[in-house]
């Protein structure tokens, strides 16, 4: 009978690292929108993981060792599904220590200012143009990577880099060793192109960040399931595993650590990304984006048609 159960690991994996990235972050200054946005992500994380997870449970790709799992929801422990959640609020700790919240709420274009971008008909207080909002706050720098200021092929570029990797995963899920890996890039791939058709500038802009933000608590993860799989508290099944593996661990369980940690690293830059074009007023206007494709669209035939 393996030394610890699902919840042993759980707290000895993530209480601490959680606890200890909490208190190193007290005294920074954290928004209610760094709370919200790694809340945001556990929703998503949730939602997006189980139906996944419980089919890769179903057909077998991983089992629990004898005494490990105390309940299950479906075929998933209830244990797993702590580890969702706790996996992406470790991660987003992580990711705000970093840079925190109020620097990622206003992250600039990294490195060269770009000419500001303002809305037509926009006038620039005395206090916008130093920088400072009406009341006081540090306002979004002008110089905030827009739509306009990377070329699109960068955006579609990532995202077919990981569509591609997508297709790959589809392609590995016909096969039989290869299944596990073709399930996680198949999961993952068409997200992660999302995040790049979306915020491809930002992206890229602040590479180093989404590096570092990622491969810290990838590691720290693989290693943590490396002893696990050493204990028997799950065993990865050979017959849907390529077999190759990293200093004992299973080269899909490396995978999908990077790849989860990339996702939450990626949507946390991207959320605060967001927002910061809301506050600087950069981010487009829908009805003036529609307003200007109906210009350039003859649309006399829509009417012939329906008159």
């Amino acid at each position: 009978m393996p030394p610890l159960t699902y919840v042993g690991f759980l707290l000895v994996v993530f209480v601490p690292p959680i606890v200890g990235l909490a208190a190193a972050t007290w005294h920074t200054e954290r928004p209610p929108r760094s709370s919200l946005g790694i809340a945001l992500l556990v929703a998503l994380a949730v939602a997006y993981t189980t139906p996944w997870d419980n089919y890769l449970i179903a057909r077998e790709v991983w089992s629990y060792g004898p005494g490990v799992v105390a309940a299950r929801l479906g075929y998933t422990p209830l244990g797993e599904y702590a580890f969702f959640v706790l996996q992406t609020v470790l991660v987003g700790l992580w990711f705000h220590r970093l840079a925190p919240a109020r620097t990622v709420a206003f992250l600039p274009a990294g490195g060269t200012r770009r000419r500001p971008s303002h809305h037509a008909g926009t006038r620039r207080t005395p206090d916008a143009a130093r920088g400072r909002g009406s009341r006081g706050r540090s306002a979004a720098p002008r110089d905030f990577v827009t739509a306009r200021s990377v070329p699109a092929r960068s955006r579609l570029g990532g995202a077919v880099v990981w569509l591609a990797l997508a297709a790959a995963g589809g392609w590995l899920l016909a096969t039989s060793g290869g299944f596990y890996l073709g399930a996680i890039l198949a999961w993952a791939g068409p997200v992660l192109a999302l995040q790049w058709a979306v915020g491809g500038p930002a992206l890229v802009a602040h590479r180093r960040l989404v590096a570092l933000g990622t491969v810290v608590p990838a590691l720290y993860l693989s290693l943590a399931d490396r002893f696990a799989i050493a204990l028997g508290l799950w065993t990865i099944a050979p017959a849907h595993s390529t077999g190759i593996a990293l200093g004992g661990l299973p080269i899909e369980e490396a995978v999908f650590f990077l790849l989860t940690s990339l996702l939450v690293v990626q949507g946390l830059l991207l959320f605060h990304w967001l927002l910061a074009r809301i506050d600087a007023g950069t981010l487009p206007d829908v009805r003036s984006g529609v307003a200007a494709v109906g210009r350039r669209v003859d649309t006399g035939w829509v009417s012939e048609r329906w008159r």
